[in-house]
C-alpha cells in the first residue's frame, strides 16, 4: 500500500508542477517585486515541510489524503517560489553575462544541495535515528535559501 500511495503522491505532484509553471509564470509578471512572493514561499515551505513530517512521522502516521495534500502544497510553492528566483536572479545579473552566471549559479546548487543530499539525510538518520532530521534538513535549507534571497539585490528598473 505504501508504494502505491508514493507512486500516487509523486505523480501528483509532478503534475502540478507541469500544470502550475506556466500559470506562476504569468503570476510572477505581472508583480511588481518578485523578493517579497519569493521570501514568502520559503516561509510557507520550511513550515509545511516540517509540519508534514509531524504528521507523516507521528503515532499511527498520516491518512493518503493528508500526505497528498501535503506534497501537492509544498509542490505548488516550490513552483511558485522557483519562477520567482529564477527571474529574481536573472534580472539581478548583467544582460551580458545573465546565460553563463545563471548556468554556474545553477550548477553550484546543484552540486551542493542535490548531490549531497542524499548522503546528509542518511548520515543524519543514522547519527540521530530520527526520521524527523530529514525534515530539519529541508527546512535548512530553506533558511540558507531565504539568506540568499535577501542578499539578492532586486532591480526595479526596466519593467
Amino acid at each position: 500500500e505504501s508504494i502505491e500511495i508514493g507512486f500516487l503522491v509523486s505523480t501528483f505532484a509532478a503534475v502540478l508542477v507541469i500544470v502550475l509553471s506556466p500559470v506562476a509564470g504569468i503570476i510572477i509578471d505581472k508583480l511588481p517585486r518578485r523578493k517579497p512572493l519569493l521570501l514568502v514561499c520559503i516561509g510557507a515551505t520550511a513550515i509545511g515541510v516540517y509540519l508534514l513530517f509531524v504528521t507523516v512521522t507521528g503515532a499511527g502516521g498520516a491518512a493518503p489524503f493528508v500526505i497528498i495534500i501535503g506534497i501537492g502544497s509544498i509542490a505548488a510553492l516550490i513552483v511558485l517560489g522557483g519562477c520567482a528566483s529564477t527571474v529574481l536572479l536573472m534580472e539581478a545579473l548583467p544582460r551580458a553575462q545573465r546565460a553563463t552566471a545563471y548556468g554556474a549559479t545553477c550548477a553550484l546548487g546543484a552540486g551542493a544541495f542535490e548531490s549531497t543530499a542524499p548522503v546528509a539525510i542518511t548520515a543524519l538518520m543514522k547519527w540521530t535515528a530520527n526520521p524527523l532530521s530529514v525534515g530539519w534538513y529541508l527546512v535548512a535549507c530553506c533558511l540558507l535559501s531565504a539568506v540568499a534571497a535577501v542578499a539578492i539585490k532586486e532591480p526595479l528598473v526596466g519593467r
